[in-house]
C-alpha cells in the first residue's frame, strides 16, 4: 500500500492571515477603558500591495464584557463578514494587564480557548485559533523531513556490513569537518 506523504500535511500558519493581540495593542487599537476603531491591513510581501483589510472596533470600556468587533470582506466570495470576538484579560505577576482573544471557533460552536492570535486560513470565513483549524507551523513540517532523511540513511547503513558502514560515517564526518559545521550529517550521510 503506498500513500502520498504530502497529502498528510496540514495547512500552515504562514499561509493564513494572522490577527495578534500584541500587534493590536502596539497599534493602539486595544486601549484599556476605551472604545477604539481603526483599519488593519495585511500586505503582500512580493508585490507590496494590499492583501486584505480589516476594520476592527474594540470596546474595552466595560471590564466585564470587553470585545473586538471584526468587519472585513472576503476577496474570493465578495461577502462582507461582521462578528464579535470576546476579549479577556489576565494580570501578570509583574503588574499591568495582558489581553487575550477568546476564540470564537465556528459561529454557533465557540471554541472558547484563550489565545494571543487568531488565524484566517485560505477559503475560511471566520478567524479562529490554531487548534480549531488544525494549523501547523512550517518549521514542524520541515523537522519531520529532516527526521525522515535521518531514518532513511540509518536504514541504509544498517543494511551494510559493519566495516563499510563505519567507513562511510568517518568519510561523512571528515567532509563535515572540511566544509564546516553548518551542514548536517544527516544530509551528508544520505548523499554517500
Amino acid at each position: 500500500m503506498s500513500f502520498d506523504r504530502h497529502a498528510l500535511k496540514k495547512t500552515m500558519v504562514e499561509d493564513c492571515l494572522t490577527l495578534s493581540v500584541d500587534a493590536l495593542v502596539r497599534a493602539r487599537m486595544l486601549i484599556s477603558g476605551q472604545r477604539t476603531a481603526g483599519t488593519w491591513q495585511w500586505r503582500n510581501s512580493y508585490s507590496k500591495g494590499q492583501r486584505a483589510a480589516l476594520n476592527p472596533v474594540s470596546d474595552l470600556s466595560d471590564d466585564n464584557a470587553p470585545y473586538l468587533f471584526l468587519i472585513y470582506r472576503l476577496a474570493g466570495i465578495g461577502e462582507d463578514v461582521e462578528y464579535e470576538v470576546a476579549i479577556t484579560a489576565s494580570r501578570p505577576h509583574y503588574g499591568g494587564r495582558r489581553w487575550w482573544f477568546v476564540c470564537p471557533g465556528e459561529i454557533g460552536k465557540p471554541c472558547a480557548r484563550r489565545v494571543g492570535r487568531l488565524f484566517l486560513p485560505p477559503g475560511a470565513k471566520y478567524f479562529g485559533c490554531r487548534h480549531c483549524y488544525d494549523l501547523q507551523y512550517r518549521s514542524c513540517q520541515e523537522r519531520r523531513g529532516r527526521f525522515e532523511r535521518y531514518r532513511r540513511s540509518k536504514l541504509e547503513l544498517d543494511k551494510l556490513p559493519y566495516d563499510v558502514a563505519l567507513t562511510r560515517v568517518f568519510r561523512t564526518l571528515d567532509k563535515i569537518h572540511r566544509n564546516g559545521y553548518g551542514s548536517t550529517s544527516v544530509t551528508a550521510l544520505s548523499g554517500i
